[in-house]
């Protein structure tokens, strides 16, 4: 292992460290078509990954949904995120969804082959369950409009350092005339690790879709966050408070039976000295109830960030699936 992995891990154990100390969870963007779309998708959040973005989302889902989403580093090897998800719609209750959120490291210190190297393992689990209802299909300008709720449990496990902590999200979500949609979370209110307050988030968004002929799809989003102590500078010491910005579309063609997806997006935090831009792009396929997703994320700073990253994430609609009259329309 080079010095360039070492100074990597160095940086991935000071964020893990630090961010549960001072703001678990971080916000980590699980689904690739909320990554490939710049991380703004607050506003829409229609597919099975609503349970992470915004819990208001999941009543739009007409079927069983899964599922699943890895997050590689490009840079650093040695950490694996993976996502599980699904979502079960029940008439006359609203949709119900459960979520699984792993996180593995396997972080070291000091130069191999010398007494001052250490190595050890890290996990992180982030359980949900969470239910979102639709309140009424219109009311003067508010059409569709749903709210959302998630109870959350966090575990880490990691040598001498275990521990576990609870906390919940909610999740607003409406649609107004001519496609314009509107989102809000407050994600991990009344959390705590470890007996250690978890400073919440609250995040916005704002979204239009578009539908012509039938065939085309654009959706554009963007998504305003605000949390404290989260973002770094060059240490791990926290900011007092960080805006951060979101901005993705996404350009759908879909037949009856297979669509396919183009993404792109792109995040930066205002009013902080850490001056660090994301930019983003994806691609989704789909046939029959069956989506394939993959985005890519190149930070313009890899020193004060992971580096390149890329999402894999695998869905099943099973009403699609098993019915080809309703297939492959893209989300």
């Amino acid at each position: 292992m080079n010095k360039n992995h070492i100074a990597h891990k160095a940086v991935i154990a000071g964020m893990l460290a630090a961010g549960f100390i001072h703001a678990k969870p971080l916000d980590l963007q699980m689904g690739s078509r909320g990554f490939g779309m710049g991380g703004a998708f607050v506003a829409i959040a229609d597919d099975a990954t609503a349970t992470y973005w915004n819990p208001a989302g999941l009543p739009q889902l007409n079927s069983l949904t899964f599922s699943e989403t890895n997050w590689l580093l490009q840079d650093i090897p040695g950490l694996n995120v993976n996502y599980f998800t699904g979502a079960i719609p029940i008439s006359q209750v609203g949709t119900i969804s459960g979520g699984w959120l792993l996180q593995y490291a396997n972080l070291e210190q000091g130069e191999p082959g010398t007494a001052l190297h250490t190595s050890s393992d890290w996990y992180e689990h982030a359980f949900s369950l969470a239910a979102g209802r639709e309140l009424w299909k219109k009311l003067w300008i508010f059409e569709n409009t749903s709210l959302g709720f998630s109870l959350d449990r966090y575990v880490l496990n990691s040598g001498e350092l275990n521990g576990a902590g609870t906390g919940f999200d909610l999740g607003f979500l409406t649609r107004f005339p001519y496609g314009v949609r509107f989102g809000f979370t407050a994600r991990s209110l009344g959390a705590d690790m470890m007996g250690d307050k978890i400073d919440p988030e609250y995040r916005m968004g704002l979204g239009y879709v578009w539908e012509g002929q039938q065939r085309h799809k654009v959706t554009v989003d963007f998504d305003l966050a605000s949390k404290e102590n989260v973002e770094y500078q060059n240490s791990t010491d926290p900011v007092a408070r960080n805006y951060k910005g979101f901005l993705g579309a996404e350009y759908a063609f879909h037949r009856e039976l297979w669509s396919v997806a183009l993404r792109a997006g792109a995040n930066s935090i205002f009013l902080n000295s850490r001056d660090v831009t994301a930019y983003t792009g994806g691609i989704g396929i789909g046939f029959r109830g069956v989506a394939v997703e993959y985005a890519y994320q190149y930070n313009t700073d890899p020193d004060l960030s992971l580096g390149q990253s890329h999402r894999f994430t695998l869905e099943l609609r099973l009403g699609d699936l098993l019915n080809k009259g309703e297939a492959a329309k893209a989300q």
